[in-house]
């Protein structure tokens, strides 16, 4: 009797452990979709120049689907909000319809406050208008995934060809509202900005005239 007892604990713990846990991707295929709404985003208070589009639900939605299908190998499908049924299991991205009946309105958020959140199979991603969307998704790579930019032309990124996440509830804001650092960035302004969109720098600066010319022209 017992040992039934016993069995039967753990057989309904495994099923409750199961329930919770968030299936990504399986095999290299995605699991989830990556839904937003296009218009939610509200105008940013301040914002520096590398930033200036970085905030929307748009945007956001792509870096997701971007990172996660360079962990998983998986194509996530990036939906508006009106097009999904509210039944396949999604990463909620910025401001949606959603988030809102759960609670979670994110233009009452701080401009750099973030979080992610499970919510039943779903997550909640999102923040504050100037930059917390980009925290949450950054947070939510390096906390879950382990993936860090260690440098311009240095990062760690783990592969993951199946990838399921625990429950999640995190929420926090940076403790500087000024954060940058006086530095050459790369020539390349795509691989710059997203050096400083992962390191969370709200202001780009650089040190010296020659990250301001170009050096095949100015040897």
């Amino acid at each position: 009797m017992k040992k039934s007892l016993f069995l039967i604990l753990i057989l309904t713990a495994s099923i409750l452990s199961a329930a919770e846990q968030h299936p990504v991707a399986a095999d290299g295929k995605a699991q989830m979709v990556i839904v937003y709404q296009p218009s939610a985003n509200p105008k940013a208070e301040r914002w520096d120049h590398i930033y200036q589009s970085n905030n929307t639900p748009d945007f956001g939605a792509k870096y997701l689907a971007d990172y996660l299908k360079e962990i998983t190998g998986a194509e996530f499908r990036r939906i508006p909000e009106k097009q999904w049924d509210g039944q396949t299991p999604a990463f909620l991205v910025g401001p949606t319809e959603f988030s809102r009946k759960h609670g979670i309105d994110f233009n009452r958020f701080k401009t750099e406050e973030w979080l992610y959140k499970s919510v039943g199979k779903h997550i909640v991603l999102g923040g504050g208008i100037n930059f917390g969307q980009i925290i949450a998704i950054n947070k939510l790579l390096e906390k879950e995934l382990g993936c860090a930019f260690l440098a311009f032309d240095a990062r760690h990124f783990p592969a993951r060809k199946t990838l399921t996440l625990p429950q999640l509830n995190r929420r926090g804001e940076p403790s500087y509202s000024l954060r940058s650092i006086y530095t050459i960035m790369p020539q390349e302004k795509s691989l710059a900005r997203k050096l400083m969109l992962f390191q969370r720098f709200n202001r780009g600066s650089i040190h010296g005239r020659d990250a301001e010319l170009n050096c095949k022209q100015y040897p």
